[in-house]
């Protein structure tokens, strides 16, 4: 018997076997959405929105979830208040559940949460909310602060319906609290430019006249 019989099937079972490993290594994108304020006198609220990220992978099938958020740095002050469904996107198991469930740390720096289905899966093909996260900035806060999600899978996971963890990589949020430049100084700014020019065309007509 000829070797190429072998050879054909041999290549396509490779083929096989790589396009299936290449497709299971794609790693689903969580991400945290970024919020960003000024400071002010008195204290302020705000969320952001949890997702998986459309990067154009294959539909992802997910049968449950699970996340542990952290607020990291930031004023003292700067709390988690609540969580529900996402506020911009669709939730993820919209239909079969209206939110995730959880519970907020004592300290309110960290939030745990999670849905699941009670039977089948969804196919998720990117741009799904899992969760809103609602947050108190105190006032006169200036300081930044980050969400992070942990990547231990006992705290994090996605889950497809034979209770297999998907892998996942993270995106993490960002609460940003910038000041605004007083009038003066803005002023300043917008002037340096035409400030800068007129002194290089005065330093260039007192060269030239130097030289006569």
């Amino acid at each position: 018997m000829s070797s190429t019989f072998w050879l054909k099937p041999s290549r396509f079972a490779i083929c096989v076997f790589l396009a299936f490993s290449w497709t299971e290594s794609r790693a689903a994108i969580v991400t945290i959405g970024d919020f960003s304020t000024t400071p002010a006198d008195v204290a302020r609220s705000g969320s952001v929105d949890i997702f998986i990220e459309d990067d154009g992978s294959l539909p992802i099938e997910l049968a449950a979830f699970q996340l542990k958020v952290t607020v990291v740095g930031g004023d003292a002050g700067a709390v988690l208040t609540g969580f529900g469904a996402p506020s911009s996107r669709p939730y993820v198991f919209s239909g079969a559940s209206p939110m995730p469930a959880g519970l907020i740390s004592n300290d309110f720096k960290v939030v745990e949460l999670g849905d699941f289905l009670f039977s089948g899966s969804r196919n998720v093909l990117g741009g799904e909310g899992l969760a809103s996260l609602q947050f108190s900035i105190p006032a006169n806060a200036t300081k930044n602060f980050k969400l992070d999600l942990s990547l231990n899978q006992q705290d994090t996971f996605l889950a497809n319906g034979a209770g297999q963890n998907l892998p996942i990589t993270f995106r993490g949020g960002s609460i940003s609290v910038t000041a605004i430049p007083e009038p003066g100084v803005t002023a300043i700014l917008l002037a340096a430019p035409a400030i800068y020019v007129c002194m290089t065309r005065r330093r260039r007509k007192n060269t030239s006249c130097s030289n006569v």
